[in-house]
């Protein structure tokens, strides 16, 4: 996922930081961080795994997610997929700049299961799998995050990000998103939707597996 500060508008932040100094007497609550317990970052190339990719809101305070997309390799050949529209928890809506780089609208979520709806589901497809993404921490705490919150469930699954492959091996690269190191492979695909993104991270671990 490469458009985590897309939305950070400094006008919006210009205008919170107004309103937290002209209510000096509010008291300040910080939430305690969960710590997450994840699995091992892992500096290889597995021949079984399971590439998996997010789409969210977007949102620097709730980011929720909006898709869910995973691909099953085994012996590197694709086995299986599991992907999903998600509809936010309450009240939700789809920033229009999220619309113009995903295609996503809220009219396309209203009638989409909650992740609680489809948690087992995917718990179970992920059971056992090393766990493959681009700048994948972004995605596995996204995921850890919703299947604590659901029911307490830890997702350690140890996991390679391709990002940080591709900054061990591709050194003379000026940059390392997914967009740009699929121009340079060549390869071709639509970007911005979880399953086309999850298809492109595996065309891209396989051209650093080959060197």
């Amino acid at each position: 996922m490469d458009f985590l500060n897309y939305l950070n508008k400094p006008s919006d932040f210009k205008q919170r930081n107004t309103q937290i100094k002209e209510n000096k007497k509010a008291p300040i609550i910080k939430e305690k961080k969960l710590e997450r317990q994840k699995g091992n970052s892992l500096l290889e190339f597995p021949d079984d795994y399971t590439v998996i990719d997010l789409e969210t809101t977007g949102f620097a305070g709730r980011n929720s997610i909006t898709e869910i997309g995973c691909i099953k390799y085994r012996n590197r050949k694709e086995e299986s997929r599991f992907e999903t529209l998600v509809r936010p928890d309450g009240s939700f809506f789809i920033p229009h700049q999220i619309t113009v780089l995903t295609g996503i609208t809220a009219e396309m979520l209203r009638d989409k299961p909650h992740f609680s709806e489809i948690s087992d589901q995917l718990w179970d497809y992920l059971q056992g799998e090393i766990l493959v993404g681009h700048n994948v921490h972004f995605d596995i705490n996204c995921l850890y995050d919703n299947f604590y919150a659901c029911d307490g469930r830890i997702l350690n699954n140890d996991f390679v990000d391709t990002l940080r492959l591709s900054r061990r091996l591709n050194k003379g690269l000026k940059k390392h998103t997914l967009e740009y190191l699929c121009r340079y492979y060549g390869i071709e695909n639509s970007h911005h939707r979880a399953v086309a993104d999850c298809d492109s991270t595996h065309k891209v671990l396989e051209y650093l597996r080959e060197g």
